[in-house]
């Protein structure tokens, strides 16, 4: 395993330097200002924390500081910034970024990036592999459109960003997807459980695809 892993981090940069070194890449910015003004009659929380960053339920009584206060709070954290980098031999990149961070509630200039988003893909055929940080394969509610963050906190069923790598295949309507990834993230300065744990998560969706609807199943 030890072997196979250095062999795998020294395939990106011996690919750049050569084969793909002259192709030429298109890059397109995309983006958004979300300017929101949240009021509320009483507690209400964003991802377990008792603020309205990106709010997802009703406040929880023991943590609320003041349950039945009426709170209002003007945020810009959901905007969004992203640049899609596109070659002309089947090879992107897109890096994709907001400024949320649940541990700060109403922090005005002291915003800083979180990247949402970070990946590399090849196109061939009928085959396109991704691999970076990414919406998980289970993230089936239209995850690219404007919907608030909270949307996607405290759902059980919907994923959210994984470091990983996809495999994807069209077959006519069909598309056959699967995905290993990093079983969670750590945040300290020290490796942790996450890091010590070697079994990677397995997710797997097939999906049919029809005029412009789709149905299927993941997990």
């Amino acid at each position: 395993m030890k072997k196979l892993t250095k062999k795998f981090l020294l395939l990106i940069p011996l690919l750049g330097a050569s084969g793909y070194a002259h192709a030429e890449f298109t890059p397109t910015l995309y983006g958004f200002v979300k300017a929101s003004d949240v009021f509320a009659d009483q507690a209400i929380e964003s991802n377990g924390r008792p603020n309205s960053v990106a709010y997802s339920a009703a406040g929880n009584p023991v943590i609320a500081a003041h349950r039945s206060r009426a709170t209002n709070s003007m945020q810009v954290q959901q905007s969004r910034l992203g640049v899609k980098i596109v070659g002309d031999d089947g090879v992107s990149g897109l890096v994709e970024v907001d400024f949320v961070d649940f541990n700060k509630s109403t922090p005005a200039i002291a915003s800083v990036i979180r990247l949402r988003r970070a990946t590399i893909s090849l196109k061939h055929d009928d085959w396109t592999f991704n691999v970076g940080q990414d919406w998980d394969l289970d993230s089936p509610l239209a995850p690219y459109t404007y919907n608030v963050i909270g949307h996607y906190f405290g759902s059980g069923d919907i994923g959210f960003m994984r470091l990983q790598a996809q495999a994807l295949k069209k077959d006519g309507n069909w598309e056959h997807a699967i995905a290993i990834g990093s079983p969670g993230y750590n945040n300290g300065a020290s490796m942790g459980n996450v890091e010590y744990n070697e079994t990677p998560t397995l997710a797997l969706r097939e999906t049919y695809n029809w005029d412009k609807n789709m149905l299927g199943v993941s997990g």
